[in-house]
Parts: C-alpha cells; sequence; structure tokens
C-alpha cells in the first residue's frame, strides 16, 4: 500500500505540475507509515482527510479535504514547475 501511495502520490505531481504543501505532508505520512506507531499516525490523517472530504461533500457539493485546505491556507503551490493537466 505504501509504494502505492508513493505512486499516485508522484503522478499527482507530475499531473499537476506543482508541489504542494499537502504533498510534502503526504509524503511525510507514506514515510510514517513505515513503522508501528507512524502507520497509526498515518492511518488517522489518512480517515481525517477522507472524512473531511466527505462531510464537505455531503455538506456544499465539493468534496475538499484537509489536505485542500491546507494548500488554500498555505497559499498555493510551493514549486510550479510547468502547467499541469489540471
Amino acid at each position: 500500500m505504501t509504494a502505492a501511495g508513493g505512486v499516485l502520490l508522484v503522478a499527482d505531481v507530475a499531473m499537476s505540475g506543482e508541489v504542494k504543501t499537502s504533498h510534502l505532508i503526504n509524503g511525510a505520512m507514506l514515510g510514517l507509515s513505515m513503522s508501528g506507531v507512524g502507520s497509526i499516525v498515518a492511518g488517522v490523517w489518512f480517515v481525517a482527510d477522507m472524512g473531511t472530504m466527505g462531510a464537505n461533500y455531503l455538506i456544499n457539493g465539493e468534496a475538499k479535504g484537509l489536505g485542500d485546505m491546507i494548500d488554500e491556507a498555505t497559499g498555493g503551490p510551493l514549486v510550479k514547475m510547468y502547467d499541469g493537466l489540471y
């Protein structure tokens, strides 16, 4: 699962053409997930992010997770490499 998460994270950066704060957080969670206690922390982050996304979808009609909120609060991408697909 960690390898699949890493592939998806790299694909997201490649397709968006940006490195965002949420990418760094998700990368850190992938690294933490390789240890026993870290896997619990990473699991809590995953559930909180997906739960927030689901609640926002039901309330506002848009799937906005914690990562999206953090990206908006930090003012956009940290590194803009090129115009991505989205």
